[in-house]
């Protein structure tokens, strides 16, 4: 999912704050990163670049299906982008979805944060990885 504007601030594990434009997000199921050697069912990546336009970091949330557990937020944020519609071709319209209002909710104190590259060609080196330890229930 590409975004049309908006900006994140990030402060880091070395108390470095940066501004970033969102650039895409997207999921990896089950998650990429692993806590333990556990894997949890969704990970969200949000790919972001500096205010320059370069590219800047990640930050990854994880997110795990809970039987009896839920968080209603994380439930309406996954259910507008509207999976379950989705066809598998470029410029399937998502309507509104509102990424602001989702992560106001999301507990960002506790993360682990790393330099590395994106996991996916072309492998950028040079990239600031937060990914958060609270990890989002989903029914």
């Amino acid at each position: 999912m590409d975004f049309t504007g908006g900006t994140l601030q990030l402060t880091f594990a070395d108390g470095e704050q940066a501004q970033f434009t969102p650039a895409q997000l997207h999921f990896h199921s089950p998650s990429e990163h692993t806590v333990d050697g556990v894997h949890y069912d969704l990970e969200m990546h949000i790919v972001h670049t500096y205010m320059d336009g370069s590219l800047g970091g990640v930050l990854g949330i994880f997110f795990d299906v809970e039987v009896g557990v839920e968080n209603p937020q994380a439930n309406e944020f996954i259910n507008s982008l509207r999976f379950a519609d989705a066809v598998p071709a470029p410029g399937f319209e998502l309507g509104q979805v509102d990424l602001a209002s989702y992560l106001s909710t999301v507990p960002m104190e506790k993360f682990w944060s790393y330099n590395g590259s994106l996991t996916t060609p072309l492998c950028t080196e040079g990239i600031k990885w937060t990914v958060l330890d609270t990890v989002q229930p989903l029914s």
